[in-house]
């Protein structure tokens, strides 16, 4: 990465402060009780909603416990992400205009983990462990393309692993995805004592390449701790845990990117994704 390349986009999001979307900002920020007071306390007309709303909204409601207004909301982002041939728009900057989409198999990737995290949040454990066998075979079966012009040739619609499509971002998201799902699954199995599956499922996740500056940019050494964790603790083996949660190992250049991915968040979440692509990370698009 070149210094000009970081004072050129920090200008950039200086000068841009202003123009990111209250949904973005709430969204990309996790201020979902913000999400929620936008909402209001009535039935959503999502008539009136855009679609990138929508997928915030859903999310604030899974976060908030509120899960029939999930269950309304997720039908309804269902219905428009169908209608639009897979695509997921979910995220908008307000001034610039710039919508942030994924399609195929990384929309529906993206969609299956927040209804496995949905329904680990409401109890349940059968619902998220189906949810997340379906996210591992998303993940481990296709490749994670964010632009429509990378779908041509595919099999089932999406393309296969290995066929180039993926941009440095999105192979990450990729494999924090498969993570997930292992996840997912190891830790409902470990719950319902299922030690086999359970340490399974671990072993798995493991296994998951996560080194190199991009995987540590977008968390997915953060990922795998936390869900090793998790399934070690419900098991009862604490050191593993210890040792899972205490392995990350983070260089100087990643602790700097650290601070500039923290200061975006707050300033311009677009921008964020805009520094990522010119230092080699992240596809998006106006559409």
């Amino acid at each position: 990465m070149r210094l000009r390349h970081v004072l050129a986009v920090l200008a950039c999001t200086a000068l841009l402060t202003a123009c990111t979307s209250s949904t973005t900002r709430s969204l990309m920020t996790g201020d979902f009780q913000a999400l929620l007071e936008e909402a209001g306390e009535g039935t959503v007309d999502y008539g009136t909603v855009e679609t990138h709303q929508v997928w915030a909204l859903c999310q604030a409601f899974a976060k908030t416990r509120h899960f029939d207004r999930y269950d309304r909301c997720v039908a309804e982002l269902d219905r428009r992400v169908a209608a639009a041939d897979g695509v997921l728009w979910y995220l908008l900057d307000g001034l610039q205009g710039n919508r942030f989409y994924a399609v195929g198999a990384t929309a529906e990737g993206m969609i299956t983990r927040m209804k496995a995290e949905a329904a680990l949040a409401r109890g349940d454990d059968a619902g998220a462990a189906r949810f997340g066998a379906r996210l591992a075979e998303i993940a481990s079966r296709y490749d994670y393309p964010f632009d429509r012009r990378r779908l041509g040739g595919t099999i089932d619609g999406y393309p296969l692993r290995g066929t180039g499509r993926e941009s440095a971002y999105s192979s990450v998201q990729r494999r924090r995805h498969l993570a997930e799902g292992l996840g997912f699954q190891g830790f409902a199995a470990a719950r319902a004592g299922d030690e086999e599956l359970a340490f399974a499922r671990a072993a798995e996740i493991e296994a998951i390449d996560s080194r190199g500056m991009n995987a540590s940019q977008w968390r997915l050494p953060d990922v795998k701790a936390l869900w090793l964790a998790r399934i070690y603790m419900t098991l009862g083996e604490y050191e593993r845990a210890y040792l899972a949660m205490t392995s990350i190992k983070r260089s100087r250049a990643y602790e700097i990117l650290a601070g500039i991915d923290s200061a975006m968040l707050w300033i311009n979440p677009v921008m964020l994704a805009t520094f990522i692509d010119s230092t080699g990370g992240v596809d998006y698009d106006a559409w």
